[in-house]
């Protein structure tokens, strides 16, 4: 309501974010009216850090083994509808159900042809809005991210130094991981998996890899990777809605999409030049970290996750 009200309004009070993190200001900033408007920042010598804050961020391993998970179920989905669609006419034959039910749900209704929990699909087994993308996209999505999950917790191992950590329930001072790196060097570990920013690829206009009718055009492995992410997100989001879980509808709840994020924000870094004000952190829980400062520090306000957290910070 707050929002909807902004594009009507005078003034318009809103923290430092809703101007500077490039994602709120695509929702929130659409809404006003910036012709002639005046800004005003308040606490402005605050601006520097929630500029740096919007640049930068954590990629907790928890966080990124859950995107894997919802990978897999994107590729589950996909498989469920392409199967649907080979055996459109004998629905009984159906033999691959991604929830795991033993009954055929692909018809019902007067006659629509229905997918997985009853969304809507046209000739070819699109969903309605969503981009077309195949079982094999999300399976290779899958791959990508465990490798890369393995890649971080290598990287870990092999180039970490140890530094000492506190516990106010231990009797002496314990050890953890950390590494902490130039930024090209997350781009060195990003290519060593073949994602890179080099338009390589060809793809037609709808977005198939390889061509295939329509114009073609080349985009880059990230391009691609964070394209496929955020449709299954979109995927995972509408089956969702259409099987009335609310809390899982909104596609920014989505871990791929925090990852997707993430890819967007350090390649935008490389992009503008100015990589040398910024560092890679990879380090354990026990090492707990704030990028906004960039040292660890031993204050409880830190969360722990499990498995190694990458930081990218300004």
């Amino acid at each position: 309501m707050s929002q909807d009200m902004a594009a009507r309004a005078d003034i318009v009070f809103a923290p430092y974010n809703y101007l500077i993190d490039p994602k709120l200001r695509e929702t929130f900033g659409n809404r006003i009216r910036w012709n002639d408007a005046v800004l005003l920042f308040d606490e402005a010598h605050n601006v520097e850090g929630a500029c740096a804050e919007a640049a930068s961020f954590e990629l907790p391993a928890a966080n990124l083994a859950a995107a894997v998970r919802e990978a897999q179920e994107a590729f589950e989905l996909a498989a469920a509808e392409e199967e649907l669609s080979a055996h459109a006419a004998e629905p009984d034959r159906l033999l691959f159900n991604a929830r795991g039910r033993g009954e055929d749900d692909g018809f019902g209704g007067t006659g629509e042809k229905l997918g997985v929990n009853g969304m809507k699909r046209v000739d070819g087994g699109d969903r309605d809005g969503l981009t077309k993308r195949t079982a094999l996209e999300y399976k290779q999505l899958r791959g990508i991210l465990l490798a890369l999950e393995s890649k971080i917790a290598s990287e870990l191992d092999k180039g970490s130094v140890k530094s000492p950590g506190t516990s106010a329930f231990a009797e002496k001072a314990h050890f953890a991981k950390e590494l902490v790196k130039p930024c090209a060097y997350f781009f060195d570990v990003l290519a060593s998996l073949r994602i890179t920013d080099e338009p390589v690829i060809a793809v037609s206009d709808e977005g198939n890899v390889g061509g295939g009718g329509g114009g073609v055009k080349k985009v880059s492995s990230v391009q691609l990777l964070v394209a496929v992410m955020r449709d299954a997100a979109l995927l995972l989001a509408s089956e969702a809605a259409s099987g009335g879980a609310q809390a899982k509808s909104r596609v920014s709840s989505f871990r791929l999409v925090e990852v997707a994020d993430a890819l967007d924000k350090a390649f935008a870094v490389r992009k503008s030049g100015q990589m040398d004000a910024f560092r890679v952190r990879i380090g354990t829980p026990d090492t707990p970290f704030s990028h906004q400062r960039g040292f660890s520090s031993g204050g409880s306000g830190s969360a722990a996750h499990s498995g190694p957290t990458l930081s990218f910070w300004c």
